[in-house]
């Protein structure tokens, strides 16, 4: 963890012991009931302030009644609260409940309906047989041929950040080795012109994306509330959603995987 510097000359000669490292462990866990509340704000945070349209609290449930699949990642032991969850739900098994019935139909209209992301979802959304089969000998629906992602990104242009937040990502390839230096730009938002620029949250979904057959940034339904994010920290929010084959799913693991060795090595 990097501190900051202190504004007088000497301090800044310093530099070789300006950097403090801190061990953390990181434990896995199944989803158990009193890790609700935050699998519900860890799934809020990524829809934003359309959150409170959508039951994503029956979405938490859906996640802590699956048994085989799914963990939390916590540094408190147990009965600590989640810093991430990983799971996966089935959407053509969920589908005819409200939580998930909600939120299909709150992502498929934020693409025109004669869009291949609209006709791709809809199509595997109404052949069951495409997505679902045995696991490990088990009838559980958790093999499929389509992994949608839903998650968030930032707008804003690159001269209002002093570093270029995905510098690290951008020297990797997919497989997370390194590559020859160039200069790498991040894509410009659809109608935000040449200065506000898409960024990700989150370093895995650099990876996903570079994988993904469709992905598409779309703006929140809902209004920001007064004082929100954008005022907070100057950027605009939206959502992102990813289509990634499951056949792909591997090569965003080894990339991840390559990534984080590489920061570690």
């Amino acid at each position: 963890m990097s501190k900051r510097q202190k504004d007088n000359d000497s301090d800044n000669e310093n530099n070789d012991g300006d950097v403090e490292m801190l061990d953390v462990s990181f434990d896995f866990f199944d989803p158990q009931a009193h890790d609700y509340h935050s699998i519900k704000l860890l799934l809020s945070q990524l829809l934003s302030h359309d959150a409170a349209s959508l039951d994503l609290g029956g979405v938490a449930d859906l996640v802590l009644e699956q048994k085989l699949v799914g963990s939390t990642v916590k540094t408190d032991g147990n009965e600590g609260d989640p810093y991430a969850v990983l799971t996966v739900l089935n959407l053509n098994v969920h589908k005819d409940k409200a939580p998930i019935s909600a939120l299909i139909n709150y992502i498929l209209p934020k693409r025109p309906s004669t869009s291949a992301f609209h006709s791709k979802l809809t199509t595997l959304l109404s052949h069951p047989s495409s997505s679902t089969s045995s696991y490990i000998g088990i009838k559980e629906p958790y093999n499929f041929s389509h992994l949608l992602l839903i998650s968030r990104v930032f707008l804003v242009s690159q001269e209002k950040l002093e570093d270029n937040p995905n510098a690290a990502l951008n020297s990797v390839d997919g497989e997370g080795k390194k590559k020859e230096k160039k200069t790498n730009k991040p894509k410009t938002a659809a109608g935000a012109g040449v200065k506000e620029e898409v960024w990700m949250y989150h370093p895995e979904d650099e990876f996903i994306a570079r994988s993904a057959e469709e992905t598409h940034t779309f703006a929140y339904s809902a209004a920001p509330p007064k004082n929100a994010e954008r005022v907070a920290v100057g950027v605009q929010t939206k959502g992102q959603v990813m289509l990634v084959p499951w056949s792909a799913f591997p090569t965003v693991v080894e990339g991840m995987e390559g990534f984080l060795g590489g920061m570690t090595a």
